[in-house]
C-alpha cells in the first residue's frame, strides 16, 4: 500500500512539473513575442519613438505593484487561481493587439497585459522555488521559450503578416490556461513549515540587489524595444533581427544551465558587479551595425544577463524561506517590473534625439550607481 501510494504521489508530481515547464515555455514565448514586435508594428504604424517607448513601458506600470497584490492572493487562495486568471487576461489582451490597429490605443491594453502577468509569474516562480533543481528547469524552460520565441515571431512576420504574431501569442496563453485548470492541481493554500525563513532573509534586498535587478530588467528591455527599429534603420531584413535576438537568448539560456557547482564557487561579490559591467559596454556594440559584430556582442550579453539574473533570483528566492517564498517571489518580480519600466521610458525619450543614444543607458546608469557605492565607501 505504501508502495502504492508513493507511486501516485511521484506520477502527480511528474505530472505537476511537466505542466508547470510547459506553461512556463509557452507563458515566455507570448510575452516575447509580443515584447519584441509590438514595439515596431507600432512604429510602422506611424508612432513616434516616445509612444513606442511609453508601449513597451506601461506594462510595468500595473506589474509593478499588482504583482505584490497577486503574490499575497496566491499565498491566500492558491496559485491555481491566479494563474487561471492571468492567462485569461493576457489572452484576451494579445487578441486585442491583433484588432486594433491604433497605436495610441496600445498603451491601455498594455497596461491591462501588465495585470495578467503579475499574476503568473509570481506564481510560477513561486511554484519553481522549491529547491534549486527546480527553479533551475523553470529558468530554463522560460529561458528556452526566450530563445526560440524571435525566430519564431521574425519567420512569421517574413513569411506573412506582423499582425499574425500576436494570434499566435494569444492562442499559447489561452492553451496554457485550458492546461492549468485540467492539470495543475497543487495549491499553495497551505504553508508547509519544514524550514522558516532563513534569519538572513531580512537583509535579502540590499541596495546592490535592487540595482543588479534593475540593471538586468533596464538592459533587456531597451535592447528587445529599441533594437528592432534600430535595424530598421539600418535596413536590416526582420528575420535577421529574429535570428539575432535569439542568439542572445540563447546565450542567456546556456548561464541558466551552468553546473549547480560552478555557481557555487563563484563569488557573488566578484560576479555580479563583472556581469553589470560586462552587459554595459557590450550595449555599446549595438552602434556597429555588422551582422557579426551584433551576433557576437549579443550573445555575450545574453550569457552575462543569464548569469546576473539566475544568481540575484537564486539568492532572494531560496533564502526566503516556504512561508515568505510567494511574497519575496512578487518582490523581486516588482524590481524587475521597475526595471522593464525605466528601459523603454527612458529610451523613448532619448530616442527622439538619436535611436543609437539608447544603447548608452546601461552604461549610464552603471556608471552612476558605482559612483554612490564609491561615494559610500568613503
Amino acid at each position: 500500500m505504501v508502495n502504492l501510494l508513493m507511486c501516485a504521489v511521484t506520477r502527480r508530481s511528474k505530472s505537476f512539473g511537466a505542466t508547470l515547464s510547459v506553461s512556463s515555455l509557452l507563458s515566455e514565448i507570448g510575452i516575447a513575442m509580443v515584447s519584441i514586435y509590438l514595439p515596431l508594428y507600432s512604429y510602422l504604424l506611424g508612432a513616434n519613438e516616445f509612444v513606442v517607448g511609453v508601449i513597451g513601458a506601461v506594462t510595468s506600470i500595473t506589474y509593478i505593484f499588482a504583482s505584490l497584490f497577486c503574490g499575497l492572493l496566491s499565498y491566500k487562495f492558491g496559485t491555481k487561481i491566479t494563474l487561471l486568471i492571468g492567462f485569461t487576461i493576457t489572452s484576451l489582451t494579445h487578441a486585442l493587439y491583433f484588432f486594433i490597429p491604433q497605436p495610441i490605443l496600445f498603451i491601455p491594453i498594455r497596461a491591462l497585459e501588465g495585470l495578467g502577468w503579475s499574476f503568473i509569474w509570481p506564481s510560477l516562480e513561486a511554484l519553481a522555488g522549491e529547491d534549486s533543481s527546480s527553479l533551475r528547469a523553470f529558468n530554463t524552460m522560460w529561458g528556452l521559450g526566450l530563445t526560440v520565441a524571435p525566430a519564431v515571431g521574425g519567420i512569421l512576420s517574413q513569411l506573412t503578416e506582423l499582425t499574425n504574431v500576436f494570434l499566435i501569442s494569444s492562442s499559447l496563453t489561452a492553451l496554457c490556461f485550458l492546461l492549468n485548470i485540467l492539470k495543475l492541481t497543487r495549491v499553495q493554500n497551505k504553508v508547509i513549515k519544514e524550514r522558516g525563513a532563513d534569519s538572513s532573509s531580512k537583509k535579502i534586498f540590499t541596495p546592490s540587489l535592487f540595482f543588479y535587478s534593475f540593471l538586468y530588467a533596464f538592459a533587456s528591455s531597451i535592447i528587445l524595444t529599441f533594437f528592432p527599429i534600430y535595424s530598421n534603420s539600418k535596413k536590416i531584413p526582420i528575420s535577421n533581427v529574429g535570428y539575432i535576438l535569439t542568439v542572445m537568448n540563447f546565450g542567456r539560456l546556456l548561464a541558466f544551465n551552468l553546473p549547480v557547482n560552478m555557481k557555487k564557487v563563484s563569488d557573488e561579490r566578484k560576479t555580479l558587479p563583472a556581469c553589470v559591467i560586462s552587459v554595459s559596454f557590450l550595449s555599446l556594440l549595438v552602434f556597429f551595425s555588422n551582422l557579426w559584430t551584433l551576433f557576437i556582442s549579443l550573445f555575450i550579453s545574453g550569457f552575462t544577463l543569464g548569469l546576473l539574473y539566475a544568481m540575484v533570483q537564486a539568492h532572494v528566492i531560496t533564502m526566503a524561506g516556504e512561508e515568505r517564498r510567494g511574497y519575496y517571489a512578487s518582490m523581486f518580480e516588482s524590481i524587475l517590473g521597475v526595471g522593464f519600466f525605466f528601459g523603454p521610458f527612458c529610451g523613448g525619450i532619448v530616442a527622439g534625439l538619436s535611436i543609437n543614444y539608447v544603447f548608452l543607458l546601461p552604461l549610464i546608469f552603471t556608471i552612476f550607481f558605482f559612483f554612490l557605492k564609491f561615494i559610500n565607501t568613503l
